[in-house]
């Protein structure tokens, strides 16, 4: 009996780590997709305002520019943090976070590697992640480029603190 026993009931442990396995992939498999959607809809959103006619005439300043920034951070801002605008020099001349007019504005981001790898390559950059205060952030940077002269422009960016996918997929630990 107590061999039948012993085996069922290793059995039955194996079964429910089986099934919690499994439960745990699709999970993780359904966060990943809803995690992609949105950093594709981010780079949309990015790619879009680089392409804008505002931005395509080197307006990073202008008060139209600001407000159809405003307008799109509106789409993004439970994904994103702050968005922003970098001129061709990489000093931020437009910045909205949730607490309005961004800190950054002002700053210069020429010294950031995803800044320049974004200047060099004149391709999409994610950052490196980087924890700052206790927030794991990474960078989104998409250059605008002049499509007349393909010459650099500045660029379009966000930046996504970890904290808002947990918040937004719940906590990876309850997976």
């Amino acid at each position: 009996f107590y061999f039948i026993q012993n085996v069922t009931e290793n059995n039955v442990k194996s079964s429910l780590i089986k099934e919690q396995v499994q439960r745990q992939l699709t999970s993780t498999m359904a966060i990943s997709q809803h995690i992609g959607s949105d950093l594709s809809l981010v780079m949309a959103v990015l790619d879009g305002l680089g392409n804008s006619a505002y931005l395509q005439n080197e307006e990073t300043s202008a008060e139209k520019t600001k407000n159809l920034i405003e307008q799109k951070y509106g789409l993004l801002e439970n994904i994103v943090d702050r968005i922003f605008v970098l001129d061709r020099n990489d000093v931020v001349t437009i910045g909205l976070s949730p607490e309005g007019t961004d800190r950054y504005l002002g700053a210069d981001f020429s010294q950031r590697n995803w800044v320049q790898e974004a200047k060099r390559t004149l391709k999409p950059v994610f950052s490196e992640g980087f924890e700052r205060q206790g927030i794991y952030t990474t960078f989104i940077g998409i250059p605008i480029i002049n499509r007349e002269n393909n010459q650099y422009v500045g660029l379009v960016g966000a930046s996504i603190p970890t904290e808002s996918f947990f918040a937004h997929y719940g906590n990876v630990h309850d997976i």
